[in-house]
């Protein structure tokens, strides 16, 4: 038997009978049909709930020529493997689309060879991506009601997901807090400690060198937005010191906050281990305060340096 060049994506499953949304489409196995980013069909609003599921069909040459009906409302659409999404037709996504996919497929798990998590662009050697636990939250699973929401049919996981354990309110901002006063505090006086350490941060973060030792002196938690410019200016600090090349900040070059935790957290763990910002090689025998093995890495930093100012002073002018 011959198979269709797009063989369609699909998924079988047992819609659960409890779902207010499966007892409009009483079929226990069915086929959902998932579609492209830009795949829904034109008479559907943005951000409106849609998932197209039909009977179980065996034969796959049959697929497209079904009336896929949205589980969420009583609509029914037709699917296409070819072209553009229209008025009542959904583009569904194949084999092909996950394949090409894979091109530009992003590994958050890896961090480039700028030092930053893996996206869609990142080229270069990856290597290992540390990850901090900052805290721990216990939740439920609910596997069911999940799939639900990654479909679209439920506004948020926070409508369905079980929190055990005390939570106060403003969990991100608390998680904020506390990733301040337990990592990133201490990584950022070891960096302002060292010799024109706290200039060298204030210029990075756009603060004064008083700004940025009132915000050291104590665990203070307001002025969120410098907290941030001098967490990025530090975690740039510490990948330096790991070798790491840092890109001038822009507007389509943004800092991840949770990242730049993470690294300084990799930078106060690894402390004990001196190295040479340049080439990485052990400083065991530098005399305390020592940043380079040679002559040699510090010129080689320092043009570094140099053609990293020029950069960005050229995108400067250019988004000017």
């Amino acid at each position: 038997m011959s198979r269709p060049s797009y063989r369609l994506l699909y998924d079988l499953r047992r819609l659960p009978c409890a779902s207010r949304f499966a007892l409009r489409f009483p079929v226990t196995l069915s086929l959902a049909a998932p579609l492209v980013t830009l795949g829904r069909p034109l008479d559907v609003p943005p951000g409106e709930p849609l998932r197209l599921v039909a009977p179980f069909e065996k034969d796959a040459r049959k697929w497209e020529r079904l009336r896929w009906t949205d589980l969420a409302g009583t609509r029914r659409f037709a699917l296409t493997s070819r072209g553009e999404a229209s008025v009542g037709l959904a583009r569904v996504q194949t084999y092909r689309d996950v394949v090409a996919g894979y091109k530009h497929h992003p590994e958050p798990k890896r961090l480039g060879a700028d030092g930053r998590p893996c996206h869609r662009q990142t080229v270069g050697l990856l290597s290992r991506r540390p990850v901090v636990a900052l805290e721990t939250v216990c939740v439920g699973k609910e596997a069911h009601r999940l799939e639900e929401v990654a479909a679209g049919l439920i506004a948020g996981v926070d409508d369905v997901q079980s929190v055990y354990g005390a939570r106060p309110e403003g969990t991100e901002g608390t998680t904020a807090r506390r990733g301040w006063a337990k990592v990133a505090m201490p990584a950022l006086r070891r960096l302002a400690a060292e010799p024109g350490g706290v200039t060298a941060l204030a210029e990075a973060a756009g603060l004064t060198a008083r700004h940025v030792r009132y915000l050291l002196s104590e665990e203070r938690t307001g002025q969120k937005g410098a907290r941030e410019r001098l967490i990025a200016a530090g975690a740039d600090a510490a990948r330096r010191r790991r070798g790491v090349r840092i890109p001038p900040r822009g507007a389509a070059f943004k800092s991840t906050a949770t990242a730049d935790i993470a690294t300084l957290a990799a930078f106060v763990a690894s402390a004990a281990e001196r190295v040479c910002t340049s080439c990485g090689a052990p400083l065991a025998g530098k005399r305390a305060h020592a940043r380079y093995c040679g002559k040699g890495c510090k010129s080689r930093a320092e043009r570094e340096r140099r053609a990293e100012t020029i950069a960005g002073n050229d995108h400067a002018v250019a988004a000017d």
